[in-house]
This record gives structure tokens, C-alpha cells and sequence, in this order.
């Protein structure tokens, strides 16, 4: 390999206008992006036993349950930010297609301001378990409200699923107390038999002990349901940040200078070695 300072003697200006015109390529394109500023939403996962009815009206086995979920479930909420539908969602909600520059109008202008949003997002599992949303936006004052908007879409979508199960059920009690109320209606209206017995008087009873303890059961399902417990536990919400965080100018350029400077001095090398080859006999 041939001595460096000799290389550089005789390639200096190759090497140098090659390092400069990297540089100064990068930096240019540095400064015409325009920069971003950070949100950053953490959260924990909800315990999945959250809207049980056990763990509510039961003082017993209260105790039992956790209070936080593991890691596990924080799956499927990641496989929900990734939809099109939460960001088109905060696109319209936010008026998106006015504060990114665009040609299109209406709904493509949405879909497109959703796309950038997007792109723009990252939803991921941090190092102990936790949700970490990180936004980046051009306005510093709407990046941290995107991100939390994001974060609390997330939490509607989840605890609707979570809940349809119990509205299920409360609405198949409460069509089961309709019935028991048509029945007693029945009794309450039918004629006196003639024969002698207190057989409708025995059913009656009987429809009441029922209609108590579905009563009771539709109450507990009914605070389930207009409770809603949360899906995800949102630990710190986004803050405005003074500093924008992308594009990381000063990096760039110093690592664009570091390897063009390497890559310069590397294609020196190759061109002082074909250049000697072809002087040997």
C-alpha cells in the first residue's frame, strides 16, 4: 500500500473536491428540509381484566387481578396504529391538507396528509414494556397535540372492543327482564281460573325472583359499560419541545464529511495502484 502522505501529495485535489463537493451537497439538502420537532406519548398497557365484572363487585378476589398489563398486550394496540384509518381519522380531525404543502384538494389531499402523518409516526415497545409514540411535526405547537390525539385514538378504538362483549351481554339481559315484564303482564291481566290451586300466583313468584337477580346482574354490567375502563395507561403525554429533532444537521455533515474524506482517499489508493500497474514492465 502506498504511503499516505505521498498519496495525498499527489491526489490532494481530487480528494478535496470530492470532499467538498459531498459536503457541501449534504449540506445543502440539510438545509432545504425542513425541520421537525419530537412528541413523545408514553404509556403502559391496562390490565385485560380491567372491565371484568368479578374483579369490580367481588371484594374478595379483588386483590388478585393487576392492576397493569404485561407487554403482551400492547401487540394488539401496535397493530392498530398501524391503520390508515386512525391517521386519516386525525387528518380530518386536524385539518391536516392545510398545514402540509400539497397540489391535491379534498379527499386526496386528506388521504395524502394522512400518508405523511404516517410516515411521520412511529409506534413501538420500549426497553421495559412501556408504549412509546414519537410524532414528528413542523409546528412545534401541533406536533405534541397530534401525538396525544394519536394516543388517545388508540384508547377509544381499544376500550370499544373491549366493551362490546358486555354490551352484548347487558342487552341480552335486559331483553330477557322485557320478557320476564310481558309474562307478568300476562298474569296480571289473565282471569281467575275456576278450578281451585294458586299455580299463576307460584309462576308470579317465580318471575320475580328472576327479574331480581337479572335486576341485579344488568345494574353491575350497566356501570361496566358506562365506565368503560381504559385500554392503556398513558403515563406522560407529549410536551412541546423548544428544539426541532430531525433533520440532525450538524450530524449529517460530519458524517458526510467522514466518509467522503475515507471513500476520496480509498479511490486514491485504487487509482496510484492501476496507475503503477501499468507503468511496471
Amino acid at each position: 500500500m502506498p504511503d499516505l502522505f505521498y498519496l495525498l501529495s499527489r491526489w490532494w485535489k481530487q480528494v478535496l473536491l470530492l470532499v467538498v463537493l459531498s459536503t457541501l451537497t449534504a449540506t445543502i439538502i440539510v438545509f432545504l428540509q425542513p425541520r421537525k420537532y419530537l412528541a413523545t406519548v408514553t404509556a403502559l398497557a391496562a390490565s385485560p381484566f380491567a372491565n371484568d365484572k368479578g374483579r369490580i363487585f367481588n371484594e374478595n378476589i379483588q386483590a388478585l387481578y393487576p392492576t397493569i398489563g404485561t407487554a403482551d398486550e400492547l401487540d394488539p394496540i401496535l397493530s392498530t396504529a398501524q391503520l390508515d384509518t386512525v391517521f386519516i381519522s386525525l387528518a380530518n380531525e386536524f385539518d391536516l391538507q392545510n398545514h402540509y404543502t400539497m397540489k391535491e384538494k379534498g379527499e386526496a389531499a386528506i388521504v395524502k396528509a394522512a400518508v405523511l402523518l404516517k410516515a411521520d409516526t412511529k409506534a413501538r415497545k420500549g426497553d421495559y414494556g412501556e408504549l412509546k409514540v414519537k410524532l414528528w411535526h413542523q409546528e412545534k405547537e401541533l406536533a405534541p397535540r397530534l401525538a396525544n390525539a394519536f394516543a388517545e385514538k388508540l384508547q377509544q378504538i381499544h376500550k370499544d372492543v373491549q366493551n362490546q362483549a358486555n354490551i352484548a351481554t347487558l342487552e341480552g339481559l335486559e331483553k330477557a327482564i322485557a320478557r320476564i315484564y310481558t309474562e307478568l303482564d300476562s298474569l296480571d291481566n289473565a282471569l281467575l281460573p275456576t278450578v281451585p290451586g294458586n299455580d299463576r300466583g307460584i309462576r308470579k313468584n317465580v318471575l320475580l325472583h328472576q327479574l331480581q337477580q337479572l335486576e341485579s346482574v344488568a345494574n353491575e354490567y350497566r356501570v361496566i359499560v358506562e365506565t368503560n375502563p381504559a385500554a392503556i395507561i398513558i403515563v406522560e403525554r407529549a410536551r412541546t419541545s423548544d428544539w426541532p429533532d430531525k433533520p440532525k444537521r450538524i450530524l449529517v455533515i460530519v458524517i458526510t464529511f467522514v466518509l467522503s474524506l475515507f471513500f476520496s482517499i480509498l479511490l486514491a489508493v485504487v487509482m496510484e495502484k492501476r496507475k503503477v500497474t501499468r507503468i511496471e514492465p
